[in-house]
């Protein structure tokens, strides 16, 4: 799983506002951050769609956009491949944010679905990776439907 911002001070500050208060202003410099990660990424991904980890439609609620969406969006157009939104959220959960680390883990279990074929070889993209537990249920469940080689790329961990 590769990062392109450790999610602290500034980095934060400004995750927070592209995340919750809709500056959408900030997902083209965000883009250009993880650019240079997936271009840098082996064969068999240099070609691989990318897949945005969804929101439940629950979440959108009373929004216009989804963050990791757009920002899949703008990767794609930045690198020239393709993004399949092929995983959709079948359970309302509460957020991941507001748990411990074991706690994710379960929260997070039978979470995703996915709709419709699932290529080869996909990138997996989500905006900040704490522990772990949604990338890595969101893998498992690409891998059941038929991904063979899977990566995940995050805009930011925390340290």
């Amino acid at each position: 799983m590769a990062h392109a911002l450790a999610y602290e001070g500034e980095a934060r500050e400004a995750l927070h506002l592209w995340k919750f208060r809709g500056v959408y202003t900030l997902t083209a410099p965000f883009a250009e951050k993880l650019v240079p990660l997936i271009l840098a990424l082996p064969n068999p991904f240099q070609t691989a769609p990318i897949v945005p980890v969804p929101p439940h439609p629950w979440r959108l609620f009373g929004k216009d956009y989804h963050p990791v969406s757009l920002l899949a969006a703008e990767l794609a157009r930045r690198t020239n491949r393709p993004v399949h939104q092929v995983l959709a959220k079948r359970a309302l959960h509460r957020p991941q944010s507001a748990l411990d680390r074991s706690e994710r883990q379960k929260n997070i279990r039978g979470t995703f679905t996915v709709s419709g074929p699932v290529p080869p070889a996909v990138v997996l993209l989500d905006d900040v990776c704490t522990t772990g537990a949604t990338l890595r249920e969101a893998l498992a469940v690409l891998r059941r439907a038929g991904a063979r080689d899977t990566a995940a790329v995050t805009l930011a961990r925390t340290p």
